[in-house]
């Protein structure tokens, strides 16, 4: 319990930081796991960076995405996205 506190202080100070923390190595061992919160914001740092994107872009992408929904028949779960 104590590694995953304290990996996820560290975590949570690197991105108030506006640093990117490396991307998780996965070898034979313990996994760690962090709250899901965290896990989000990671996962969307992460992903942000790799793109090559500013977080206004992807304000500017989700913004188009709510004013756009999905058409119904997605949400009943027939067709293909």
């Amino acid at each position: 319990m104590r590694a995953q506190e304290a990996l996820e202080g560290w975590l949570e100070s690197t991105l108030e930081l506006r640093r990117l923390p490396p991307r998780p190595l996965f070898e034979d061992g313990e996994e760690v796991y962090v709250n899901d919160k965290l896990s989000v914001a990671l996962q969307l740092r992460l992903a942000r960076e790799e793109q090559g994107l500013s977080q206004a872009a992807v304000a500017e992408r989700a913004g188009r995405l709510a004013a756009n929904p999905a058409p119904s028949h997605l949400h009943r779960h027939r067709g293909t996205p």
